[in-house]
């Protein structure tokens, strides 16, 4: 199953909120928003032959500052990481159909998703903080 974790974002909430009761309340608003987005992404990244992979993509809430975004399909480990039938595709492309081999490359879903969360983080913060 991947997984990607984000570490430091309570250094980042401490930063934007006024006192502790900001930091609760609007720090749970800015993870849940991370992780909604990330959900939302990785399901437009992921492969869609069977959607199969799409529809196990969510977010589990694991305790009270935790949030997890988590795939339960089979295939979703082998498109993120690819295997030595499915070759590494270009870098360019993060989300190629096929590498320079002609062969079909692997699909990552979720590391792109978390990098266009994180080129996003701004905004969110402007939006729960402002």
């Amino acid at each position: 199953m991947p997984a990607i974790e984000v570490v430091g974002l309570e250094n980042v909430i401490r930063q934007f909120a006024k006192d502790e009761r900001d930091i609760k309340e609007k720090g749970g608003q800015l993870l849940e928003k991370v992780a909604s987005e990330h959900v939302q992404y990785a399901q437009e990244y992921a492969a869609e032959d069977t959607g199969e992979m799409e529809g196990s993509i969510e977010m589990e809430k694991r305790g009270k500052n935790e949030v997890h975004v988590v795939s339960y399909s089979q295939q979703g480990w082998y498109n993120e990481f690819g295997t030595i039938y499915m070759p590494v595709g270009s870098t360019e492309a993060p989300l190629p159909v096929q590498s320079t081999s002609g062969k079909h490359a692997y699909r990552p879903f979720f590391r792109p998703a978390g990098l266009r969360v994180m080129i996003n983080l701004p905004q969110y913060i402007e939006e729960i903080f402002g």
